[in-house]
């Protein structure tokens, strides 16, 4: 298996030197396509979050190619046909949904399953499966090499996400009831989650930073790390340059209404340029705990537009980038920084704090407005990018051609060599 960090892999994905795989090593295993059990919580439409989209245009570009066989096992509250439909009803791929929330319904997919372990060649859990930790211990007794995918650090995610903000959500004869989860419930899935971390076969990080913060804070396997940037859809036609900011300019935030992602960071940024006489028509995409602090921060200033979007779609959130002028970008971390690449993606121009992955991905000021996850510093990007629309239009040029070297044609083919290399080549024909 390779070394911690690919270093000349993502060196080249970052500069555009990194063309496609050969189309011996696109995933084929021996005679026939690799068969791909993939765990994931969450999927469009009714879902949405960067781990999510990732899964959604790996399984669709592997099954383009005829690269892998699919097994989807999928935590949603998409039916199964939902599935098929959202990824274009292709050949090769099996659903087995199962409730976004526990019910009996994991218990009546367990032949399923079952039968998708015994015939698979690797197995790869998108998020760490808390509550099917069988799944995991399966893989082991059958000798299937388990791939985790750490898109963000999740014994420091835990407290939020299982915090009185998220109940979980049981079923229940009459619908959906709502359990507040005791105090020890964190301590036991963060000592469960490094428990089982040295295990996994590999570990794939999205970015260096990340890497490196994962491994000392997770209890990951060094020598299983395995670096491979996220994707993004890199669509033909182009759209069209921008020519000029619509007046009042219009900024976008996508992401969770989570302290991590900063959105309180940009509401207070938008209060200095609303005191300097800045008027902005801003848009927030996304939902979490901080929105009701949010919008009484939104409601206090005297020159914005403000609306709040909500969860948005899939396909509504490109819409939303066509329309902005700028992306902005306040994340107090962030382990890779996919937003980032949608906005490149649709060429619109970036203030993006220099966190985690984020200049990993980004050249400054080619890209991006780099700033400090500071909201004066996010305020300072705002006022120079929106003063100099000659700027923001040389940004969402150089945003397309750049955003191309992670298209998706060049990102998952990574995974299928990693697959291979973890497989035995006695397994190649079974």
């Amino acid at each position: 298996m390779s070394s911690v960090v690919d270093e000349q892999f993502f060196d080249g994905i970052a500069h555009g030197r990194m063309s496609t795989l050969p189309d011996d090593v696109r995933g084929t295993f021996g005679s026939r396509p690799i068969r791909v059990v993939l765990y994931v919580k969450g999927f469009p439409t009714t879902e949405t979050g960067g781990p999510v989209v990732v899964v959604y245009n790996l399984v669709k570009e592997w099954l383009r190619t005829g690269a892998a066989q699919v097994t989807l096992i999928v935590q949603t509250d998409s039916g199964e046909e939902e599935v098929r439909e959202a990824l274009g009803q292709p050949s090769g791929l099996t659903v087995i949904r199962l409730g976004y929330s526990p019910s009996a319904e994991d218990f009546r997919a367990l032949r399923r399953v079952f039968r998708a372990f015994r015939n698979a060649d690797v197995v790869q859990f998108n998020e760490f499966p808390i509550r099917l930790m069988g799944y995991v211990i399966l893989a082991k007794a059958r000798g299937i090499p388990a791939i985790y995918s750490s898109h963000g650090l999740a014994t420091e995610e835990a407290p939020t996400f299982l915090g009185p903000e998220y109940p979980l959500q049981l079923a229940s004869r009459g619908g959906q009831i709502e359990v507040r989860a005791p105090r020890f419930l964190v301590s036991l899935f963060v000592r469960v989650f490094r428990w089982v971390a040295p295990h996994w076969s590999a570990v794939v990080a999205n970015s260096r930073t990340h890497m490196a913060r994962a491994v000392a804070a997770e209890n990951f396997n060094p020598s299983r790390m395995r670096l491979i940037p996220n994707g993004v859809e890199v669509c033909a036609p182009e759209p069209p340059t921008p020519t000029a900011y619509k007046d009042p300019p219009r900024l976008l935030f996508v992401g969770k209404l989570e302290r991590v992602k900063g959105p309180d960071l940009f509401l207070a940024a938008l209060e200095i340029l609303d005191s300097e006489g800045w008027r902005f028509d801003v848009g927030i995409a996304g939902a979490g705990s901080l929105e009701a602090e949010l919008r009484i921060a939104a409601d206090r200033l005297k020159r914005q537009k403000v609306t709040f979007c909500g969860s948005v779609g899939h396909d509504a959130v490109r819409s939303l980038y066509q329309a902005a002028d700028i992306v902005v970008v306040p994340s107090r971390y962030e382990a890779f920084g996919i937003v980032v690449l949608e906005a490149m993606a649709a060429g619109r121009p970036l203030v993006a704090t220099s966190v985690g992955g984020i200049p990993e991905i980004v050249n400054a000021p080619r890209n991006a407005i780099l700033v400090a996850p500071e909201a004066t510093s996010i305020a300072a990007g705002i006022r120079r990018l929106a003063s100099d629309p000659d700027l923001g239009r040389r940004m969402a040029v150089a945003n397309r051609e750049d955003v191309a070297s992670f298209s998706w044609s060049r990102i998952a083919p990574r995974y299928l060599e990693l697959f291979r290399e973890l497989l035995p080549a006695t397994r190649a024909d079974a």
